[in-house]
């Protein structure tokens, strides 16, 4: 198959100078998008399918992702620029697009600038491409983990496209960035679930940083503690909660979670009304996505007597 700007009819590829601006001002506002998602991923997706349409000036753009079997791929959102619709929920499957995942699973972009002829993309012709008149696709895998699981797809609507190297190292930045608002997106939600998890935990739950500062607290810890709210004690020494004789052994458990180990120990607990119990703490490291350690997470139970 010869390239799409050999055919009679493509459109012209060329890009001036204002154009290369253009794009580097839409991947600046991708990154805020990816970064700070202002109202969740749904809304980021829509930001991202209208800002590339706009800036690469092609028809339809969209986002799918792929099913965890990897049976299917879902779209998610896909802006049509010439409605002016956003679209989502259509559903391709792999066991009647064989052609399509198998170019997928190989983890490059498919630029077909001829999609109905193109060896990866023909087999969607009669449910996808024809129906929608797109006739050339850039298709960008979406990684996470180091896998594809999802890809970003730019469709030209009309005849055959030429995609210029501008045109794929664009999309390949767009695909990395979108990847970055579903790690936002699902690390926000993985916060949520622990923090649902905390609040209805029965016992205290403590955040150390490794020096002994206190992070976080559950409304268990601070009823434990007689404090109203996380605020009053946010960055406080753990030490200015612990009886005197107390502080040294807390202090060296602290340091020997900070390096990687666990620990139990009890002690005195001392209330900022003045209340003294004794508790038992249970200790362990809080690491990062790297393996270090970033705090010390305790779980801290009442065994006064």
């Amino acid at each position: 198959i010869p390239p799409a700007s050999a055919l009679p009819g493509v459109e012209p590829a060329g890009r001036s100078p204002e154009s290369e601006v253009q794009r580097l001002g839409a991947l600046m506002e991708l990154m805020r998008l990816g970064l700070l998602q202002p109202a969740g991923l749904e809304d980021a997706l829509r930001r991202a399918t209208e800002l590339v349409a706009r800036t690469i000036g092609v028809a339809r753009v969209g986002v799918w992702t792929l099913t965890p079997g990897g049976e299917a791929i879902v779209c998610r959102d896909v802006f049509d620029a010439a409605a002016g619709r956003h679209h989502s929920g259509t559903v391709l499957a792999a066991d009647t697009h064989a052609d399509y995942f198998r170019a997928l699973a190989a983890g490059e972009p498919i630029a077909a600038e001829d999609a109905r002829a193109d060896p990866r993309t023909a087999c969607l012709a009669e449910t996808y491409l024809r129906p929608l008149g797109i006739g050339a696709m850039l298709d960008t895998p979406i990684h996470a983990d180091g896998a594809a699981n999802g890809v970003l797809c730019l469709e030209h609507v009309g005849g055959p496209r030429a995609w210029t190297a501008s045109d794929r190292a664009f999309a390949r930045a767009v695909a990395g960035l979108i990847s970055l608002v579903y790690l936002h997106d699902a690390r926000t939600q993985s916060e949520q679930r622990l923090r649902a998890i905390l609040e209805s935990e029965p016992e205290c739950v403590l955040v150390t940083s490794p020096e002994g500062r206190l992070i976080d607290l559950n409304p268990a810890g601070l009823a434990m503690v007689e404090a109203a709210a996380p605020g009053e004690l946010r960055d406080r020494p753990i030490a200015s909660l612990l009886h005197p004789a107390d502080r040294d052994a807390v202090a060296d458990l602290l340091r020997r979670c900070a390096s990687g180990a666990t620990g139990r120990l009890q002690f005195r607990l001392v209330g900022l009304r003045g209340t003294e119990r004794w508790a038992e703490a249970h200790a362990a490291p809080l690491r990062r996505p790297d393996g270090t350690i970033e705090a010390v997470l305790s779980v801290i139970r009442d065994v006064t007597e």
